[in-house]
């Protein structure tokens, strides 16, 4: 049996360069890079690829645009192969090289698959066979010896087939989900490895008919913008792209894409946004202040709040005594509000840590707080079918990485699940990168509504 290559986005940059390293001066190019890595390590689904590829690939041409390290001849190339990896990676043949990836690991899976049903079988047969002999050997002084009653052994679950489930329609296969991999009516998706790989295609498909997905909606002027930022390769050019943009530009994301880049060339300049052991505060004014939180504060009728704020669902559940009163309330360090629409004005939550490392306590305060705001949506809607159309969604920031979560029911059943994760990046290299982060900006899903 093959050895089962490692998953390239649970893999280390170290491990990922030694693979790039490999690829001779002559051979560098993105195609071969991106070929090299899929011989390596085996992919999870496609937009998740295209992020990790962006990013490896990214942060491979800026170690080779060092000067001091590299040649000229190194450097001129590596500069001039970086502006092409995001066109190169959205490509048709990328993404062929990808679909054929996890094929072949579809391929593998159901050759295993046929080897344990076999030996599965060999085993039965030795085990039916004791089962049999030990029948006869007690049957002799059975007279003598009382009969022990053992009480009888709980029935293995069986695995749910991949045949059976393509059978059924959305519903049922949502159904089937949460009866196999869910507890207590809560399916969650953003867990990795918490469904097997084989409904990864399925699962997608159920995102997009539930609209558990972010699409991307931008004018075309915005759309252009972030293609030139995407070709940047340091601040100057970053901020030239921006310079003209009038700042009273209405209807348009376009104002908030300037005061984005521009205080990106600003902490570029100063190598800020190194490692230096910064703290929540200075990220909070220094960092999320103009990438983040201007987007939503400058939104016609909603308010944000900042820093130690408390959640209103819990209130809300309170009153209508649906939690108990000594329940304490919930601290976040930022809250979205909508402030035409009683009862469902919390629209986003975010949780910022200023480490890399995932903070359990925050993920899982955000996790039931979605859950609760979902819950008490559903107590004061009339109608349950529009329960469907309201997501709950939290942000959480560690350093300069962002993840979006969202939950929702549907069918009476409670699904969690990962709309995207950015980051925000240390080089002002990574053009690709900074266009990536500030597309968020037209993510319409980042509201209550679907």
């Amino acid at each position: 049996m093959n050895n089962i290559k490692p998953l390239l986005n649970e893999a280390s940059y170290d491990d990922v360069a030694l693979v790039l390293n490999s690829c001779s001066f002559n051979n560098w190019n993105n195609m071969k890079l991106i070929e090299s890595l899929s011989h390596s390590y085996n992919f999870h689904d496609e937009e998740k690829t295209k992020e990790n590829l962006l990013r490896i690939l990214t942060e491979f041409w800026n170690s080779k645009c060092i000067r001091n390290k590299n040649s000229v001849k190194a450097v001129t190339k590596a500069t001039n192969l970086a502006t092409k990896t995001f066109d190169v990676i959205n490509s048709r043949p990328v993404q062929m090289i990808i679909n054929n990836n996890i094929a072949k690991q579809r391929h593998q899976i159901q050759k295993q698959r046929r080897a344990f049903v076999r030996d599965d079988i060999l085993d039965q047969g030795y085990k039916d066979a004791e089962t049999s002999l030990a029948n006869d050997t007690n049957s002799v002084d059975r007279t003598e010896v009382p009969e022990e009653h053992e009480s009888p052994k709980q029935k293995k679950r069986k695995a749910l087939h991949k045949k059976e489930f393509k059978t059924l329609n959305r519903a049922g296969q949502l159904k089937k989900l949460t009866e196999f991999y869910g507890t207590e009516g809560v399916l969650d998706l953003s867990r990795k490895a918490s469904i097997p790989k084989k409904f990864a295609s399925d699962i997608e498909a159920l995102k997009k008919v539930y609209s558990l997905n972010l699409p991307y909606l931008l004018k075309r002027e915005e759309h252009c913008l972030l293609k030139k930022i995407a070709q940047c390769r340091n601040k100057e050019d970053l901020y030239a792209t921006v310079k003209d943009i009038d700042p009273f530009t209405k209807g348009s994301a376009l104002p908030y894409i300037k005061q984005a880049v521009q205080k990106l060339c600003y902490l570029y300049k100063d190598n800020l946004l190194e490692d230096r052991g910064h703290n929540e505060d200075w990220f909070r004014i220094m960092v999320y202040g103009d990438l983040f939180d201007y987007i939503f504060a400058s939104a016609e009728g909603y308010i944000t709040k900042r820093s130690e704020c408390h959640s209103r669902i819990i209130k809300s559940l309170k009153q209508l005594r649906l939690i108990e009163k000594d329940v304490p309330n919930v601290k976040l360090d930022f809250i979205f509000c909508n402030t035409s629409i009683a009862g469902i004005n919390v629209v986003l939550i975010c949780e910022d840590k200023p480490t890399e490392n995932e903070s359990t306590k925050d993920s899982e305060k955000t996790r039931k707080l979605r859950k609760k705001a979902v819950v008490y949506w559903g107590s004061i809607l009339h109608f349950s079918n529009a329960l469907e159309h309201l997501s709950s969604t939290s942000c959480r920031f560690n350093k300069l990485n962002l993840l979006i979560t969202t939950t929702k029911i549907i069918d009476s059943t409670i699904i969690h699940t990962t709309l995207k994760e950015v980051s925000i990046p240390v080089s002002e290299r990574s053009g690709g990168a900074i266009a990536d982060f500030i597309s968020l900006a037209k993510y319409k899903n980042l509201g209550v509504a679907t």
